[in-house]
């Protein structure tokens, strides 16, 4: 048999599967685009003018008000806050990954990987509707909280050249 099966009591995973959807453009499409547009052309365009955490707020800001429209399942507005949290943790982690690197390939390839994650937990994680709120608050706090961090470690720890102020001369000690 070429693919590996897992089974539990009332389901199966076959491997193939997981690995033939993790590949298709249906779980990866909006990765590149939304971060071409927002991480790159908008934050390109705002570092500079903006502080970083200007910069990081905008990017945040216009990712995550679209999701409010998003298919997430939410049926009240409760949920449907507690979903934001997912795109805004998100955001502010992708927008760290293209601050300290200064690619957008991080945050696509990220962007990419939680859909597909995202996918792949829907087959072991179904919350049920009475649930969902809750759902949502756990995973959408862990993601806002990693994004947080990586968001302000960033912000804190960036050159001051790269917070759109002049760069330091050198004494020439090495040191700026």
């Amino acid at each position: 048999m070429i693919a590996e099966s897992w089974t539990c009591d009332r389901w199966r995973v076959d491997v193939a599967v997981i690995a033939s959807h993790a590949g298709t453009l249906d779980t990866r499409a909006p990765a590149l685009p939304e971060e071409v547009l927002f991480r790159g052309y908008l934050v390109q365009t705002a570092l500079g003018r903006l502080p970083l955490w200007g910069v990081t707020a905008l990017s945040v800001l216009v990712f995550g008000v679209p999701h409010l429209l998003s298919m997430s399942g939410a049926r009240s507005l409760a949920e449907k806050v507690l979903f934001l949290l997912l795109p805004i943790g998100f955001a502010l982690l992708a927008t760290a990954f293209r601050l300290r690197t200064g690619s957008v390939w991080p945050a696509v390839a990220v962007h990419g990987g939680f859909h597909v994650s995202w996918w792949v937990a829907g087959l072991w994680v179904t919350p049920r509707p009475e649930t969902y709120g809750a759902y949502l608050a756990v995973v959408g706090g862990v993601l806002l909280a990693v994004g947080l961090a990586a968001a302000v470690w960033v912000v804190t720890r960036m050159p001051a050249a790269s917070k759109g102020s002049a760069p330091r001369e050198s004494d020439g000690s090495g040191r700026p």
